[in-house]
């Protein structure tokens, strides 16, 4: 087992600080067979034992034999910090006896925990709520304006390219495979600008709602993790054409983890490679869940009307290939979780969804124990009919949303949770006064 120093810091204002008062031994003992031992940065003893490298993150520690201040691993942009973890708010915590671990649930501040819920736009984060407030709402021409030219300024000089490719094929009708997809919603959100704003007051405006909800959700899921370090990678993965809808589901479900309290991280340059998956949660210090994300072309607003057979042929083939070990991204011994994307499937499509994942678990959850869950997310809209006080209908509003549902694998061999609901974060005592 390493033993390794603290980091020596000169002030411990304004950090969250545990005292070690315990004279007879560590602050702290984990259980980490192949863990670490964190010494004092003033005269060496053992202050954490058995820990894992990185389960106490921007902690400092006082040694009261010597008086040395001394800082655990710094948590990195875009760490994440678990649903089961405990945090601390800024002050001082007196620890006289000492703590014994169970096992690798992370240990770190509460503004630690608060950066990477503002970093993934997470719904429980009241700075993440105020970020997203800034983004443009309803359906309005302003509105859809300001939506559009935040389409163009993620695509930045590729947006000329593509658009011309539009506009020749318009000039001369005739259909490109190689269309942007992102382009052409752009140029519609401007289009039904125009037609929302030069319709007479009284007459009605038909605008065609998926679109305008596809739209809308790609540009709002840009403008939700602009602060993760992920970000460029994911704008430069616009430049692609064949990428768009991959990248806006990517997103699109890690939020949806994220909301529901999981320590969620998207795979970015640094950390490519072969094989590997798009995103991961960490369930604790130690142990992560992979995630996969597949966004089928028969779940994009498909033509025709899915039948049940056919969804479960869809979802089965990928979950079989995803989680193959021997190519798939989700390999054999390491647990994880598969998203399929879906857009515009219409009335309850999430739910149609929802019961062919269960079916393939059902059909095939004993040969793929390591998958945790199926889980399905549809971009869509919801409507509204305005009335007048004689119950004339005056308008249909409508509201682009985001649809998602989990099913989970009762053959699933591993004890790695998923949260569905909040954080589960576990707060130490009022740092008011040194606690015991």
């Amino acid at each position: 087992m390493a033993d390794l120093i603290l980091e020596r810091l000169e002030s411990e204002a304004d950090r969250t600080v545990l005292i070690h008062a315990n004279e007879s031994g560590p602050l702290a003992v984990g259980v980490a067979t192949g863990g670490v031992n964190y010494l004092c940065s003033g005269c060496s003893r053992v202050v954490l034992q058995g820990v894992y490298l990185r389960q106490f993150l921007n902690i400092v520690i006082r040694c009261i034999q010597c008086g040395a201040i001394g800082a655990t691993p710094t948590r990195e942009a875009g760490e994440p910090v678990p649903a089961y973890s405990v945090v601390a708010p800024v002050g001082q915590y007196l620890i006289v006896g000492q703590i014994n671990v169970p096992g690798p649930g992370m240990f770190a501040p509460r503004d630690a925990a608060e950066d990477f819920a503002f970093e993934v736009g997470a719904r429980y984060s009241e700075r993440a709520n105020r970020w997203a407030a800034t983004f443009p709402s309803g359906t309005s021409p302003t509105a859809l304006r300001l939506i559009a030219n935040l389409g163009r300024e993620l695509m930045g000089d590729r947006f000329d390219h593509f658009n011309a490719m539009h506009e020749r094929t318009e000039k001369y009708s005739t259909p490109h495979a190689e269309h942007h997809r992102l382009v052409g919603l752009i140029r519609y959100g401007e289009k039904a600008a125009n037609q929302i704003q030069s319709a007479a007051r009284r007459s009605q405006v038909t605008i065609g709602a998926n679109r305008i909800a596809e739209l809308y959700t790609a540009i709002e899921m840009f403008h939700r993790w602009r602060h993760y370090p992920a970000l460029p990678d994911l704008v430069g993965s616009l430049r692609d054409p064949s990428h768009v809808q991959h990248t806006v589901m990517l997103m699109a479900l890690a939020s949806v983890l994220a909301d529901a309290g999981n320590g969620v991280g998207i795979v970015h340059g640094s950390q490519s490679g072969t094989r590997i998956p798009d995103a991961w949660l960490a369930v604790d210090s130690y142990r992560r869940l992979d995630i996969e994300i597949k966004t089928p072309q028969a779940f994009s607003q498909p033509r025709a009307a899915l039948t049940f057979e056919g969804t479960v042929d869809v979802i089965e083939k990928h979950v079989l290939r995803a989680g193959s070990v021997h190519r798939g991204q989700i390999l054999q011994g390491r647990p994880g979780v598969i998203g399929f994307g879906a857009f515009h499937l219409g009335p309850s499509g999430v739910e149609f969804l929802e019961k062919a994942a269960h079916e393939v678990l059902r059909r095939r959850g004993g040969r793929r124990t390591h998958i945790a869950a199926i889980v399905v997310v549809e971009v869509t809209y919801q409507s509204a009919e305005i009335r007048s006080r004689t119950g004339k209908l005056i308008a249909t509003n409508m509201q682009p949303i985001l649809q998602y549902r989990i099913a989970l694998n009762s053959d699933y061999t591993q004890e790695i949770p998923i949260s569905t609901d909040r954080p589960h974060w576990q707060t130490m005592h009022s740092p008011q006064r040194p606690a015991r």
